[in-house]
């Protein structure tokens, strides 16, 4: 019942990030996931959707950037000290109900901003960081921001004529990550069923793409997994074929 709620909220309420979605977690957690709510009168104010592979476990599941919890929002008219009240209210409502589980690992949004009633109900942190390119269109002003290295890359790779395609086939650019991996001694330990399946899913809903940089004999450089929404694009994976990476 929870789910089906949930499923209904995710049609209506466009804010909810692309990785709390009921699309994403079916493709990325299978039928291993659930969610909390926060309701009233029929009203949900609030979700926390949890990945649970196994009995009592909740953690993250693959090529997942963050989950948490998602608000509703606001009126213009709330004031800040009753929104923090509010959503300290619904947060301890979380945490009773995660109280059954053993085990508690997920990394919240950046958007997320008070975590205090967490800490107080004992619950530990580390920072990490998200790099976040704002207004895209406005091209010039994310060109000056870029790296002089960056810029050169660009710059070479024009020089080399790379025209970048869209449309590559997901056999060919699963082999182009492998290719990554090995490059750097590294085993591939993100699942290959799971991000085969948020490909093809993501296409269908026209919500991702892969795109590559061929030379003009038709060479893969390199290929981009991306993801997107309304407000936001999201890279997921990537790799560069380690013969070609000047």
């Amino acid at each position: 019942m929870t789910k089906s709620l949930y499923r209904t909220l995710c049609q209506e309420e466009q804010s909810i990030p692309v990785f709390s979605r009921d699309w994403w977690l079916d493709a990325v957690c299978g039928d291993d996931w659930d969610v909390l709510l926060f309701e009233k009168k029929g009203k949900i104010y609030a979700a926390m959707p949890l990945y649970v592979p196994c009995k009592n476990i909740i953690t993250m599941p693959h090529y997942t950037q963050a989950m948490g919890v998602w608000f509703a929002a606001e009126t213009p008219d709330t004031k800040y000290a009753s929104m923090l009240e509010k959503r300290q209210v619904i947060c301890n409502h979380f945490i009773d109900l995660l109280k059954p589980y053993r085990c508690f690992y997920q990394n919240f949004s950046h958007a997320f901003t008070d975590w205090l009633p967490f800490y107080w109900a004992g619950f530990s942190q580390t920072s990490r960081y998200t790099y976040i390119l704002h207004d895209i269109k406005r091209f010039d002003k994310i060109w000056g921001d870029m790296s002089q290295q960056t810029r050169r890359n660009i710059n070479n790779a024009k020089k080399a004529e790379i025209c970048v395609q869209s449309g590559i086939k997901t056999t060919v650019f699963l082999n182009i990550v492998e290719q990554t991996f090995r490059r750097q001694h590294q085993k591939n330990k993100q699942n290959e069923a799971v991000l085969q399946r948020i490909m093809d899913v993501a296409r269908t809903r026209e919500q991702g793409e892969i795109f590559g940089g061929y030379d003009k004999d038709g060479n893969l450089h390199a290929a981009v997994f991306v993801v997107w929404q309304d407000n936001a694009a999201y890279y997921i994976a990537g790799g560069g074929d380690p013969e070609l990476r000047s």
